[in-house]
């Protein structure tokens, strides 16, 4: 019986605690559109993403992700792989195997374990020739 209300309590305490903290989350002054969930339009996905583009290939995959997801509304998982591996990352080549890799993940359904790969190896890479050698190991 007392081990019952032990865990009862513990159940309780547990809930109120939770409670407290989505409260907390819900309410707090600090949160802001998009903190929580990621940005809502256009303009949040270009000021949150854009601050992360480590060259110019990059920026210009931002954009053109956030633009699909929330101008053209259209490929969102495509735009939010896009968004979320490639921002570090300075070598051309490794932006475009990125692209890629999502394009083929999130449209085509091409490529799979190809595509993971590069996704799991390729953000920040700095270097083109570091780039190909990625890409060439993930084709074996």
């Amino acid at each position: 019986m007392k081990r019952i209300l032990v865990d009862a309590l513990s159940i309780t305490f547990i809930h109120c605690i939770l409670l407290l903290l989505f409260s907390f989350v819900l309410y707090s002054q600090d949160v802001h559109a998009g903190w929580l969930f990621g940005p809502d339009n256009f303009e949040e996905c270009i000021g949150k993403y854009q601050k992360q583009a480590a060259s110019e290939m990059a920026a210009r995959a931002i954009h053109m992700a956030c633009d699909k997801k929330f101008v053209q509304k259209v490929d969102k998982r495509y735009a939010d792989c896009v968004l979320e591996h490639v921002g570090n990352t300075r070598s051309d080549l490794g932006v475009r195997a990125i692209v890629g890799a999502c394009s083929n993940l999130y449209i085509s359904n091409e490529d799979i374990e190809y595509s993971r790969c590069i996704l799991k190896n390729m953000p920040g890479v700095e270097v083109d020739i570091a780039a190909r050698s990625i890409a060439a190991s993930c084709r074996r």
